[in-house]
This record gives C-alpha cells, sequence and structure tokens, in this order.
C-alpha cells in the first residue's frame, strides 16, 4: 500500500486544499489474475501438443506450442499495460478510479454520495491474498466502480470506511 504516493497521481486530478490520504495501484498478481484464462488455454495447447507429440507433424507440433507461447505472453504485456494504467485514489473528499491506456476511464465520486463498500474476495484473489472493494453510490443498484486486486485489502477497507465516515461526520448536511 502506498500511502500518500502523489507521484502516481495525475497532478490535476487533485483539487487545491485536497489530502490525499491512499494512492495505489493493484497489486501485480493483477497482471497474472487477468491473463489466467489465456494463460491456462496456453498451458493447455502445450500440454495437449506434449501428449499426442507422436501423432502430429513436428511442424504442425511446433507450430501449435509456438502460437501457445506467444499469445500467453502478449496477454500478459497487455495485462501489463492495463496495470500500468490503474490508479486508485482516496483523498478527503471522494474516491476515484483512473484506469486505461488507450481510453482512459475516470470514475470520481465524493465520500458524500458513498452509500456502500463492499470487499469481496474472489478464490483466486484469496489465494494470492488480495481482495477487490466495490463502490456503490446513490441511485444505483449495481457497483459503480472497483479497485481490482489490491494487497491488504483489509486494511485498504478499513482506511476508505474511516475517511468515509470522517467525511460524513464532518460535513452531516452533504446527502
Amino acid at each position: 500500500m502506498v500511502r500518500g504516493a502523489t507521484s502516481i497521481i495525475p497532478q490535476k486530478l487533485i483539487t487545491e486544499g485536497e489530502v490525499v490520504i491512499l494512492a495505489l495501484k493493484p497489486s501485480l498478481w493483477f497482471i497474472l489474475l487477468v491473463s489466467g484464462r489465456w494463460l491456462i488455454a496456453a498451458a493447455a495447447v502445450i500440454a495437449t501438443v506434449q501428449v499426442s507429440g507422436e501423432y502430429l507433424d513436428r511442424s504442425w507440433a511446433l507450430r501449435l506450442v509456438q502460437g501457445a507461447i506467444l499469445v500467453a505472453a502478449v496477454r500478459l504485456v497487455i495485462a501489463a499495460m492495463e496495470w500500468l494504467g490503474r490508479v486508485y485514489v482516496l483523498t478527503d473528499r471522494r474516491v476515484m478510479r483512473l484506469k486505461g491506456v488507450v481510453r482512459i476511464d475516470l470514475f470520481e465520486c465524493q465520500l458524500s454520495r458513498i452509500q456502500q463498500v463492499v470487499l469481496t474476495a474472489p478464490l483466486a484473489e484469496r489465494v494470492v491474498l488480495c481482495g477487490t472493494l466495490l463502490f456503490y453510490t446513490a441511485g444505483t443498484d449495481t457497483f459503480d466502480a472497483a479497485w481490482e486486486t489490491l494487497a491488504h485489502p483489509i486494511a485498504v477497507y478499513r482506511t476508505v470506511m474511516e475517511a468515509v465516515e470522517r467525511y460524513t461526520r464532518q460535513n452531516p448536511q452533504n446527502p
């Protein structure tokens, strides 16, 4: 967890007087987890070629293995780019999620609008001790944004909840 590391936040996003409480990137496990299906498929192709190698022409077998390795490598590069373009920010006023390399997607929400924060940890994330925070705002029936594959998810959840509660106590007139 990077606390107050504003070097990963585009400075135009922070308004004057706003205090950054958390500035996070997903865990590096994000790269493997979002690539998981592709990596499993590539491994299955390679295993199939190994098992049935005596029935395949060697040049075909080599092409299949090379293709599987290429697909896996490309998917890992894409996932790494996704990881690079992802930043999660909590300030004393709002939460933000910035993602994307080619197409930038910015979610920002005032703390007063946060209705619920849910910590979820699918099996793959639990195995690597990560979790995801889901943010629900007023007027929606599904989550509006997620902070995915966080290291130390319980600590991050507590920090977010404390910030929301502190903001609500200090600004009771805001809905």
